[in-house]
C-alpha cells in the first residue's frame, strides 16, 4: 500500500478498543521515536500505561475499524424513518427482500451506521463498513434473525 507508514498503537484488551498512539519516526542513528510526541516506545508505554506495538497503518486502521463494527439491533419503524430523514441516504438499495441504506457521515474510517428493514417491517441498525453491498447487509440481517429464532426455539425446548 502506498504511504503505508508505521505507527505506535495500543492493542485491544478485554475492556479497550485498539488505539492509535503516534506515527513512527526513525532517526539517522536508528532510534525509534513518535513523530508527534518525540518519545521512544518505553516512554510512550509509561505515559499510556499499556504495552504498545509498532505496526503498519493499514493493519492498525483495519483493527480499529473492525472494533467499531457492531451486531444488528432492532429499532422501531419510527427510528428507521427518522434516520432516513436526517441526511440523504447513501447506497439506498433492496436485496433479498431487505431494504437498506447507510449514513453518509462515517463513524470511523469506512465504518458508518447501516439501517435495514425487512419486508415485514422489522427494522435494524448496526455499525458496519460502508463498502458492504446491499446483499451483504441483507445476509447479515437474515442471519441475525435466524440466530434469534433458533435461540427462541432452543429456549422453548428447554423450558417447555
Amino acid at each position: 500500500m502506498e504511504n503505508d507508514f508505521e505507527v505506535f498503537y495500543a492493542p485491544a484488551t478485554e475492556t479497550e478498543k485498539p488505539r492509535l498512539i503516534d506515527s513512527v519516526r526513525r532517526t539517522e542513528s536508528g532510534k525509534i521515536l513518535g513523530f508527534y510526541s518525540n518519545q521512544d516506545q518505553q516512554s510512550l508505554e509509561a505515559e499510556y500505561k499499556r504495552k504498545l506495538r509498532i505496526e503498519k497503518w493499514s493493519i492498525v486502521s483495519n483493527l480499529i475499524e473492525e472494533s467499531h463494527c457492531t451486531e444488528p439491533s432492532r429499532i422501531t419503524l419510527e427510528q428507521w424513518d427518522d434516520a432516513l430523514d436526517v441526511l440523504p441516504p447513501q447506497d439506498w438499495n433492496t436485496a433479498n427482500g431487505v431494504e437498506s441504506f447507510k449514513f453518509m457521515e462515517h463513524y470511523w474510517g469506512d465504518v458508518t451506521s447501516i439501517y435495514a428493514r425487512t419486508a415485514g417491517n422489522q427494522c435494524f441498525v448496526f455499525r458496519g463498513r460502508a463498502s458492504m453491498t446491499a446483499k451483504d447487509v441483507a445476509d447479515k440481517i437474515k442471519k441475525f434473525i435466524a440466530d434469534r429464532e433458533n435461540t427462541v426455539c432452543i429456549s422453548s425446548i428447554y423450558y417447555s
